[in-house]
């Protein structure tokens, strides 16, 4: 079985995901983390440090 290796940029894609500007949040989501305390930057800050965990 011949194993295809990721054609993509990770570092560019890593910087777009990592981005308070560039990170897309559904409403809902956005309003429940607002709920909750968050503001969008706390949002990706908090998903870069789950991500960190994960990998």
């Amino acid at each position: 079985m011949e194993k295809l290796r990721p054609t993509y940029d990770l570092e560019a894609i890593k910087a777009t995901l990592g981005s308070v500007e560039t990170r897309a949040i559904t409403s809902t989501a956005l309003r429940d983390a607002t709920a909750w305390g968050f503001d969008r930057a706390g949002v990706v800050e908090t998903i870069a440090e789950r991500a960190a965990d994960v990998l």
